[in-house]
């Protein structure tokens, strides 16, 4: 079923004739389906349905992660690259090169989707602040997680690069 949905979102893109580079605002309204195919028609950062188990637990760590006062957890806050420029040019620095790092033959994804299975209730067991319903928000994207770690062709994220003066 997922397939013949993405397979027609990749129809339509195709015939918006998407290219790499284009601008795009999508105002999803859905599951993300779309999102994904236009963002790798453009060449945004997650390339491949394998990419999105790595990033969805890297999603789930930086959202209870951000509850705590303090963490020796390598994932504390979800950034950006818009985000990382910002945040740079802001402290006076002027970027003069940018990519994005093919990095999908790395184990950085499968660490950290096992990291998150395995610390998961542990993590969110020690926070006291955390609303119920956001709780049962995670508890969802768990499952999802769960889920797709089953699938042996993970591959991790992108690494995005950047040189400034």
């Amino acid at each position: 079923m997922q397939r013949i949905q993405t397979e027609h979102r990749i129809k339509l893109a195709e015939f918006w004739d998407i290219q790499a580079g284009d601008k795009i605002l999508e105002i999803g309204c859905g599951q993300g389906d779309t999102t994904a195919v236009l963002a790798y028609m453009v060449g945004d950062r997650i390339t491949t349905m394998e990419q999105y188990t790595h990033f969805l637990a890297i999603l789930i760590q930086s959202q209870y992660e951000c509850f705590k006062e303090n963490s020796l957890s390598n994932i504390r806050t979800l950034f950006t690259p818009e985000d990382i420029k910002k945040i740079a040019e802001k402290a006076g620095w002027h970027i003069l090169k940018e990519d994005s790092i093919n990095s999908t033959g790395l184990q950085d994804g499968r660490w950290e989707i096992d990291i998150t299975l395995s610390e998961y209730l542990n993590e969110l067991d020690g926070l006291t602040d955390v609303p119920e319903k956001f709780k049962s928000h995670l508890h969802s994207e768990m499952k999802l997680l769960q889920a797709y770690a089953e699938q042996k062709d993970i591959k991790s994220m992108s690494t995005f690069a950047w040189i400034a003066e």
